[in-house]
């Protein structure tokens, strides 16, 4: 097949194929096939680099690059607005995490211009992609499973022993169906009664309703047995469709009994890292390590700091979490100050990390290498020599267990800690 440059030079038209003799790609699960304009190589070469994405996103990345590449060098057009018929119609499978690889994978940019509803950003080519040998190139579901089967395999392996395991137990998962589609079908229906009486919280009910959306999409995932599972270069965090999934869902999830998840986690536990890591440096704040501890932390933001856009705990949470790991120096707004002055010394370890070039990217790969150590190596390492055929699922800091036996693994986690020189009490719910 002759090839298409990125200089928009066309050398060769799309061959007639079946129903879709002409027009955007689709990639049809009855296996057949489609043509799509994609670099040369791109098939063979995109799973090591981006092997986090689902096929779902797969599918709609290879959209996204045809419908980029037929408007910039077909139709002629200098930039790039895709308008809400086109994500929805065309690009079937258009998502945050295809928005998101568009601008990652260092082949577009993406400018201004973006209006609700109506079209996307702006996008263009970047040099490194106009460069790129593009290809009209023959696709199907069947090609894209195979690719990702492919990908699989080398990630899992890469897999330690324990990541294995615990990716093996994912495949153990069960999923409510009924009472999941139950609940689905009545958030839809409540948010599309508050979009006719133009209630205050239709907003909410939207969120809620992309949320079961997503679980959905995820839960098909795991059903048919292709997601990523992968640990991070960062600082060892073992990411998977359980990681990611809407709070709201996990109930739906059911372990390889039949019963239902029980989530073991630590209140404060981000915060509660940092203060091990500033014990570890010689600045040991006890008074700010017994509020993690206790979980209390969040409250005593919300009733002490005086911050009037402080107004739930989710708020003092938030508030925390930007003291502790946003971008730039150490700064003054009024989390700063109120920490300043609570915690003196923990805030002169925050201050010093925080001083130094990407010191928040620091601080946060000191807290999520304890969050890993102590989880993965440490709690799941046990378990697995307990008991081989155990049920745990990882969520960073948290495990998903099976209610049985969820008393015996909460007693190893609070050993877990004690390990640290921290006594926490570990929530189950």
């Amino acid at each position: 097949m002759d090839g298409i440059r990125g200089n928009g030079d066309m050398t060769h038209k799309p061959p007639q194929t079946g129903r879709r003799r002409t027009g955007r790609a689709r990639c049809d699960p009855d296996g057949e096939s489609v043509w799509v304009y994609l670099p040369s190589g791109f098939m063979e070469n995109f799973n090591s680099k981006h092997q986090h994405l689902s096929p779902n996103l797969w599918r709609g990345v290879v959209q996204f690059m045809d419908e980029m590449y037929r408007q910039k060098y077909i139709l002629k057009k200098e930039s790039i607005r895709l308008k809400k018929k086109i994500l929805q119609e065309n690009i079937i499978n258009w998502s945050r995490g295809v928005k998101n690889w568009s601008t990652s994978s260092g082949m577009f940019v993406r400018k201004g211009g973006y209006k609700p509803g109506e079209h996307s950003y702006t996008y263009d080519f970047s040099k490194q992609a106009a460069k790129l040998n593009w290809q009209c190139q023959k696709i199907s579901d069947k090609i894209l499973y195979r690719s990702m089967k492919r990908r699989q395999d080398k990630m899992t392996a890469k897999l330690t022993v324990i990541e294995l395991w615990l990716k093996n137990n994912i495949d153990r998962i069960g999923i409510d169906w009924q009472t999941f589609r139950e609940d689905m079908d009545r958030t839809r229906r409540d948010y599309l009664q508050s979009i006719k009486t133009g209630g205050l919280n239709r907003k909410a009910k939207r969120k809620r309703w992309k949320q079961f959306v997503l679980a959905e999409w995820t839960f098909k995932q795991l059903k048919a047995g292709q997601y990523w599972f992968y640990h991070d270069e960062f600082a060892g965090r073992v990411h998977s469709p359980i990681t990611s999934l809407p709070t709201i869902a996990r109930k739906y999830l059911r372990g390889p009994s039949g019963n239902p998840l029980v989530e073991l986690d630590v209140g404060c536990s981000q915060p509660l890292f940092v203060a091990v890591a500033a014990k570890e440096a010689g600045f040991h704040c006890p008074e700010y390590q017994a509020e993690c501890e206790a979980g209390t932390l969040y409250d005593t933001i919300l009733a002490e700091s005086g911050d009037p856009d402080i107004k739930t705990r989710k708020d003092a949470k938030r508030a925390m979490f930007r003291y502790l790991y946003r971008a730039g120096r150490y700064g003054s707004t009024s989390i700063d100050a109120f920490i300043q002055k609570k915690y003196p010394t923990f805030n002169t370890f925050v201050k010093l990390e925080k001083s130094a070039k990407s010191g928040n990217i620091t601080l946060a790969k000191k807290m999520q290498r304890l969050e890993s150590d102590l989880v993965i190596q440490n709690l799941c390492q046990r378990i697995l020599k307990f008991d081989p055929s155990a049920f745990v699922v990882t969520i960073h800091d948290s495990l998903l267990v099976e209610k049985v036996p969820s008393d015996l693994f909460q007693g190893w986690f609070t050993e877990a800690f004690d390990s640290l020189g921290v006594s926490v009490h570990i929530n189950k719910r």
